[in-house]
């Protein structure tokens, strides 16, 4: 769900978009995962595929995923013991479509203090290569949604409850130390979650 408020004008007072809220799919996203090295410390490779599902409104210049399909391998390495696990992982987001392309590395750790909740700490870091050429619309540059050349590092906490062994809930605050073409507001959120 995205939402257009204030009206953003061109330097002569033509509006370049108008207030508007949609509902639209993001960027679906696929993945493999595979197992590459079991010994007290686990290493995995991934790729994932974000298909090009978003959408554009024009005349509110608000976007709701890349106009692009993006490749994304991934290695992950991680150890977990009772009570406590750190994991990391490091790959790249291939985009096509005129797309920067980016480098990606991510790293938490988390702890279970009490029986059925963990609390776990991360840092997310991504940079652009800087390759890309895309022309995005002046409403879609204004609004400030899925423009190239994104880069951040950001930060944040996550507590999961476990309420059964195969269903539980959790929330996570994110925020960022810096940032470039990305939102300029932490982010809130939850979600449900089911074991099989």
């Amino acid at each position: 769900m995205i939402k257009a408020g204030d009206v953003v004008s061109s330097a002569n007072g033509t509006p370049i978009t108008s207030d508007g809220s949609e509902t639209a799919l993001g960027n679906l996203v696929v993945g493999v995962k595979h197992q590459l090295y079991n010994n007290k410390w686990v290493i995995s490779g991934q790729l994932n595929v974000e298909a090009n599902t978003g959408n554009y409104f024009e005349a509110s210049g608000l976007r709701s995923g890349y106009d692009t399909f993006t490749l994304s391998p991934k290695l992950n390495i991680g150890r977990g013991y009772d009570n406590f696990f750190v994991q990391a992982s490091t790959g790249v987001d291939i985009r096509f479509n005129g797309y920067s392309s980016n480098f990606r590395a991510s790293a938490e750790a988390g702890v279970k203090p009490i029986k059925r909740l963990w609390l776990i700490g991360f840092l997310d870091f991504s940079t652009s290569f800087e390759n890309g050429d895309v022309i995005l619309p002046e409403a879609n540059l204004a609004t400030g949604l899925y423009l190239n050349d994104q880069e951040y590092v950001a930060y944040g906490i996550k507590a999961i409850v476990e309420i059964t062994e195969k269903f539980g809930v959790l929330a996570n605050y994110t925020s960022a130390i810096s940032g470039t073409n990305v939102p300029k507001r932490a982010v809130i959120g939850g979600g449900v979650y089911h074991k099989f």
